[in-house]
């Protein structure tokens, strides 16, 4: 689950500056990218304990058999 916070933070955070104006934008953009840093640490450790925690493998679209999965 964390590898998929890995892309979604920054997605949304991408989005989100978009709309920001200025050091609003700069400083909202440095914080998402200390959460995103804090989510990698954890994973890192996570994955060095051994942990399942940070794959997914998420069913996306049932009648194709189609899945979402990230290692």
């Amino acid at each position: 689950m964390l590898t998929v916070l890995l892309i979604i933070i920054p997605f949304v955070a991408g989005l989100i500056t978009f709309f920001l104006k200025g050091k609003v934008a700069k400083t909202w953009a440095f914080i998402a990218s200390l959460v995103t840093l804090a989510v990698a640490v954890l994973a890192v450790c996570a994955y060095a304990s051994g942990s399942e925690n940070i794959a997914a493998d998420i069913s996306w679209i049932p009648e194709l058999n189609s899945r979402f999965s990230v290692n």
